[in-house]
């Protein structure tokens, strides 16, 4: 209240001071003493009146700084009207829909394999995305032995009629496969400049090949040496994070290992490891380069093997597996290999 009173004295003073001593520049009398008191009065009142800025006012503006955007709606999961494989699709746009790629195709794998005539072949030929093949009987030696020549109708009979439902599974399951597709996901396979012919084909297998390098992120149409350094990239630099599960993390890193292979590109052929594999399973070092055909294949598969389980050892997560990479790098300064 103190403060309000001093200004209201202060311009009271003023003001009969103003009538008290006329202003030259102003005339002289009562009114260029109630002009003065009137400019006075309006030039306070509008000092008082006027509005003060806010802080947010008094920043000075930033030119081309950007407003936020909006966040992003969660994007609906994708889901089908097939009895038993309602949440078993694929879809494209999020790291993992790699993971569920696994996932889908073992459970519509299964629903072949149960449903479909055949639907053994069928179904491991999609987990391993190798064409079924159907071996012919070859035709008995004696030409006389009708026993034999029986026997072997029979057999031919029975694979004819094994290789013909093998062909209309693939074909079906082909149709079930793409059904199991986003929308976003068929418009993607269709761009494909193999499209035409793995449709014209029906051929399940190569499409699941599509759908594979489509949810890891490989889309057709790319330089085959760039294509597959990409891809051998995104497997080196693939770890599981702390809220990553070891199945997810598994079943992620087999599906871009897979891309890799679709590819051309392999894991553990290096020349090194397969001539030491095969040393230790008792080739001779001068004998490494006239292995046999069987001792090679396993060797490549086995080496193969052991250096996948070292790529996943060493991106599991440390904070849960820190301890035994450690302690498997002990073992191997005391000479123990423990490691896989």
């Amino acid at each position: 209240m103190l403060f309000p009173l001093f200004k209201y004295n202060l311009r009271l003073l003023s003001y009969t001071r103003a009538l008290e001593s006329p202003h030259p520049e102003e005339g002289s009398g009562f009114h260029s003493c109630i002009n003065i008191i009137f400019k006075k009065v309006i030039s306070d009142q509008s000092e008082h009146d006027r509005p003060t800025m806010s802080t947010e006012e008094q920043k000075p503006k930033v030119e081309g700084k950007k407003a936020r955007r909006p966040a992003r709606a969660c994007k609906k999961e994708f889901t089908t009207t097939t009895v038993g494989l309602e949440e078993d699709t694929f879809d494209i746009g999020h790291p993992k829909y790699a993971a569920k790629y696994e996932r889908s195709v073992d459970a519509i794998a299964r629903h072949v394999q149960t449903d479909y005539k055949s639907g053994a072949d069928v179904a491991l030929a999609m987990r391993e995305l190798v064409a079924p093949t159907v071996t012919m009987p070859t035709y008995p030696a004696d030409p006389n032995d009708q026993e034999a020549i029986q026997i072997w109708k029979e057999e031919l009979r029975e694979k004819r009629t094994q290789s013909l439902q093998i062909e209309e599974s693939k074909k079906r399951a082909y149709a079930l496969v793409m059904g199991q597709c986003s929308p976003d996901l068929v418009s993607k396979i269709r761009g494909a400049s193999t499209y035409a012919s793995v449709n014209t084909s029906q051929d399940v297998i190569e499409l699941l090949r599509l759908i594979r390098g489509y949810c890891c992120d490989f889309g057709a149409g790319q330089q085959s040496t760039w294509a597959l350094e990409q891809a051998k990239h995104k497997v080196s630099t693939y770890y599981q994070r702390h809220d990553t599960s070891n199945t997810d993390y598994i079943q992620f890193f087999q599906a871009l290992v897979g891309v890799v292979e679709t590819y051309g590109g392999a894991y553990g052929n290096e020349p090194g490891l397969i001539n030491a594999h095969l040393i230790g399973q008792g080739v001779a070092p001068d004998q490494v380069d006239n292995a046999t055909a069987n001792q090679l294949a396993k060797a490549k598969a086995d080496c193969r093997e052991a250096y996948l389980a070292c790529m996943l050892l060493r991106g599991a997560d440390s904070i849960r597996y820190g301890p035994l990479k450690t302690e498997l790098a002990n073992d191997m300064t005391k000479g123990q290999d423990n490691y896989p």
